[in-house]
């Protein structure tokens, strides 16, 4: 969530508003009509409204860790950065340049490199290497590979990065589903990963709060367009070769857990919001035990 420069001087001035019982239920729609706007990612992070990354910070943090978050200046690692381009390439047919090899050593390298960046932008087009672009050459193949997302991706049915405003219970909420298909219900979600098998991927969906965007996002597209939207599910492909992909479809008991979530940070936030108060960790001294694996260790005579 990007913040305004006068939210970054006031940092209770963030979207927030009461506590939904259980986020599948209807809500109480105030404000502007609840809408899907074709706008930009830039413009969507700069929008206003409680967003599924804001939720996974506050439901996995304190509220001292959610407000830093939220007042911090952040850049995003290779791998995120990388996870952009491949979102782009596919989904929004992001035009792309190979660039040389150059010696960035040199005045002659750099020169022609910036030069190569000029065009690039005057192109519309994002400057990649030689592996980033067989990268995502060989990603996009194993994605078209998929006969159903194939079919998903080339129906007029369907909206690519299109952003969703709701304002709830005096909560502004936003989402950016990656494919929204009116057509069948569904909304999927492009995912690349180190490791697609179904271990694999789940232990990145409960590392990364998987299952809060998949419940926020069915929850506020469900109010802009009611009782629409009833699947989740993911296409993950694994970003080195042989850039193996696999699809996902979000069970009831993930659904669930991530409406739990959600609920809990919502309140929590809430309370923050009333009280002006962000805390951290508990103020009382607690016992510090061995982590659960050592004790399972020790119980079993392994003493390493």
């Amino acid at each position: 969530m990007t913040l305004t420069r006068d939210q970054r001087k006031d940092p209770y001035n963030v979207p927030g508003g009461a506590v939904w019982t259980r986020i599948q239920r209807p809500h109480t729609v105030h404000g502007p009509t609840p809408r899907w706007q074709a706008d930009s990612h830039d413009e969507y992070l700069a929008a206003s409204g409680m967003s599924a990354s804001a939720l996974k910070v506050l439901a996995s943090k304190t509220p001292a860790h959610f407000r830093a978050w939220l007042l911090e200046e952040r850049e995003a690692t290779s791998a995120q950065a990388f996870g952009t381009l491949v979102h782009d390439f596919i989904l929004l047919e992001q035009k792309v340049i190979q660039a040389p090899k150059l010696n960035m050593r040199t005045n002659d390298g750099k020169a022609e490199f910036a030069a190569l960046q000029a065009e690039a932008m005057r192109q519309g087009a994002v400057l990649v290497t030689e592996e980033e672009c067989a990268a995502l050459h060989s990603i996009r193949d194993s994605v078209n590979s998929l006969p159903e997302v194939c079919h998903v991706l080339s129906s007029s049915l369907t909206h690519r990065e299109v952003s969703g405003y709701v304002t709830l219970d005096s909560c502004a909420a936003k989402i950016r589903p990656d494919i929204r298909d009116t057509r069948t219900g569904i909304i999927w979600d492009l995912k690349t990963c180190a490791d697609a098998s179904p271990e694999g991927f789940q232990r990145d969906a409960w590392k990364f709060g998987y299952h809060i965007q998949a419940a926020w996002y069915l929850s506020v597209a469900n109010v802009i367009e009611p009782s629409k939207y009833h699947s989740f599910r993911f296409i993950a492909v694994e970003n080195k070769a042989p850039y193996a992909v696999a699809m996902y479809e979000a069970s009831s008991a993930f659904l669930e857990a991530g409406a739990t979530a959600v609920s809990r940070a919502l309140e929590a936030f809430e309370e923050c919001l009333q009280n002006k108060r962000w805390p951290g960790f508990s103020d009382e001294v607690r016992e510090l035990d061995p982590p659960a694996w050592i004790l399972k260790k020790q119980s079993q005579g392994d003493f390493e």
